[in-house]
């Protein structure tokens, strides 16, 4: 069956309630909402063929371009200052501006790289002054030659489907989402959902239907909306975590991870996890988990073996966000390395946080103390991407540095840098 061609049936019914649980919901104005919180649109231009049934196969890993060979001269990296988006070369070279906008909004995830990596979707913001008393937010996506794709007003947090070709993103109160494809036109609508990911296939999507609107953030239980047939499957009904607690599909598409449990998304097995799960490994094998009564110490999980193979230290920011969610920590593109931020040795450095580096194969550890985060990993893992500085006016100064200490270098003044490669001539 087609991708969408199950939901002309269902294009308004129910998928999922919300229960009077604990307080009510804010009123929204506008007009009244039909009464599905989840519609699909039958949108035939995006037919799908669904994966055999049974246990998914695994997703294979997207290659790195140009490999392990890859110089700074082949790289490029996309990066923010005073509000707009700019490239250059990692060898410091042909650096130019992509926008003109000054209100692009100001954080780590301000702009995400297509899959595709021809095109950057950004999430912009203007912020309330004596003129325009209210925030004006909306997404714009660009091509490499700074021509606008599409523009989606009142728009936040974007984010790409595994294939490029969707856009999701939350649309007008904080907790309702919309999916559309490249020309707005809108596939999914999820209402009273607190976050929401994509399956590596694109074949399913999970979200967080909140069920309790009293908690710091609305309190939500997983849900996973089959787009091949239409299915909702209630991962875990009993759970109630608050925001989005360490949830994400494996790189694979076989299990999908919900605060301290795995649940295999083709048998609907649910395994329990020690500790509350971060991320996972490109290759699946692994999962860094948070042990102990307040999430503050750092692991390694195999997943095959049910066993912790790499305990460690952490440090938390100064956030009343869930644990999860406060871990800043990547893995390289080969999953050989675990990359965070974690506490360093009040012998040297008292109080300051230092970039931990975990050999995961050996355990062994190194510490890069110039490196400050968010950083971003190169396609072929052999640099890290960072900026010292990021609430500067001019965004701070752009880095790069060897993945093995060496050549560091300073490239311009900016923030926030993601790489992408330059296909070679």
């Amino acid at each position: 069956m087609p991708r969408f061609a199950a939901f002309i049936a269902f294009a308004f019914v129910a998928l999922v309630a919300t229960p009077a649980c604990g307080g009510g919901k804010g009123v929204v104005t506008g007009e009244p909402s039909p009464s599905a919180t989840a519609t699909l649109a039958a949108t035939p231009a995006l037919t799908r063929t669904p994966e055999p049934t049974g246990t998914p196969a695994p997703t294979p890993t997207p290659a790195s371009t140009p490999g392990p060979t890859e110089t700074a001269s082949q790289l490029s990296l996309a990066f923010v200052r005073d509000g707009d988006i700019w490239m250059i070369n990692a060898d410091g070279s042909g650096e130019h501006r992509l926008t003109y906008w000054g209100d692009l909004a100001r954080y780590s995830g301000s702009f995400h790289w297509a899959p595709t990596g021809d095109m950057i979707a950004a999430n912009r913001a203007t912020l309330p002054s004596a003129l325009n008393p209210a925030s004006d937010y909306k997404v714009s996506v660009i091509g490499l030659e700074s021509e606008t794709v599409l523009e989606i007003p009142g728009a936040q947090f974007v984010s790409w489907s595994p294939r490029g070709d969707l856009l999701a993103y939350s649309a007008g109160p904080l907790w309702d989402w919309k999916v559309v494809d490249l020309q707005g036109k809108e596939v999914l609508r999820l209402s009273d959902a607190s976050w929401l990911m994509w399956s590596p296939d694109e074949s399913k999507i999970a979200y967080g239907r909140i069920i309790d609107w009293n908690c710091i953030e609305p309190c939500a239980t997983p849900v996973m909306l089959d787009l091949t047939d239409g299915s909702v499957w209630e991962v875990d009904p009993l759970s109630r975590s608050a925001g989005s607690i360490g949830q994400g599909f494996s790189p694979d598409g076989r299990w999908l991870s919900y605060g301290s449990a795995l649940f295999d998304v083709a048998t609907h097995e649910k395994r329990r996890l020690p500790g509350l799960a971060v991320s996972w490994s490109p290759d699946s094998r692994y999962l860094t988990l948070l042990l102990g009564e307040e999430f503050d110490r750092l692991v390694i999980y195999d997943v095959g073996k049910e066993e912790v193979v790499w305990e460690g230290d952490f440090i938390f920011p100064a956030t009343d966000a869930p644990p999860a969610s406060t871990v800043q920590g990547t893995w390289s593109p080969d999953g050989s390395r675990f990359l965070y931020l974690g506490q360093g040795q009040l012998a040297e450095q008292p109080r300051q946080n230092v970039t931990r580096v975990v050999e995961v194969a050996t355990g062994r550890v190194e510490t890069m103390s110039d490196v400050t985060w968010p950083i971003d990993i190169s396609p072929g893992g052999q640099y890290i991407a960072y900026s010292t500085g990021g609430e500067l006016p001019r965004g701070g100064e752009l880095w790069v540095v060897g993945m093995d200490g060496t050549g560091r270098a300073q490239l311009a003044g900016g923030a926030y840098p993601k790489w992408r490669v330059v296909p070679g001539p």
